[in-house]
């Protein structure tokens, strides 16, 4: 059998948006022998409810219950108001937590940065380096002049390093 009625209301009741006549079928619903197991745990609030419903109040309970407000009342001392400093006493919890937060956020952003940088492959095959220059001195002489060119960019000369490669390149060429 479908209950998905009971289920709704049930959802309905404990979000207090049940009107009396709803509550009264679920009352009636739970008074029946024959409740599901699935609703077993409700019929047992429902049932304490219907247990709870046959009780009355004595007749002086109102009489009886102002006279014990009023004694009360009487010998209570006036409550003073504490101003708890709760920021004074959670200082060094905020600064541990800070310093905690500080060095998780630099070990993630740091960890992040080195295992985003994929390393370039290494080629270790030595069959495809060949020599580019068949005479050893003219190697030499560009080599030095390559690095003569550099120490002067580094230092501030007036000839950019990208001119002096470019230039470079032209003589090479020809």
């Amino acid at each position: 059998m479908n209950y998905k009625y009971i289920e709704d209301l049930l959802e309905r009741y404990f979000q207090c948006q049940t009107t009396d006549a709803e509550e009264q079928i679920l009352h009636n619903f739970f008074l029946s022998e024959d409740v599901p197991a699935e609703f077993a745990p409700y019929a047992d609030l429902f049932g304490a409810f219907r247990a709870e419903a046959g009780t009355t109040l004595p007749a002086d309970f109102d009489s009886r219950l102002s006279q014990r407000l009023k004694s009360e009342q009487g010998n209570r001392r006036p409550l003073r108001a504490r101003i708890a400093a709760i920021n004074r006493s959670l200082k060094p919890f905020y600064k541990a937590a800070a310093s905690v937060a500080l060095v998780i956020t630099v070990g993630t952003a740091a960890s992040q940065y080195w295992s985003s940088r994929a390393p370039e492959p290494v080629e270790y095959n030595y069959s495809n380096y060949h020599d580019t220059y068949s005479d050893p001195e003219m190697a030499r002489e560009t080599l030095t002049d390559a690095l003569k060119d550099l120490s002067d960019a580094l230092r501030g000369s007036d000839a950019t390093l990208a001119d002096t490669i470019e230039a470079r390149t032209i003589a090479t060429e020809d």
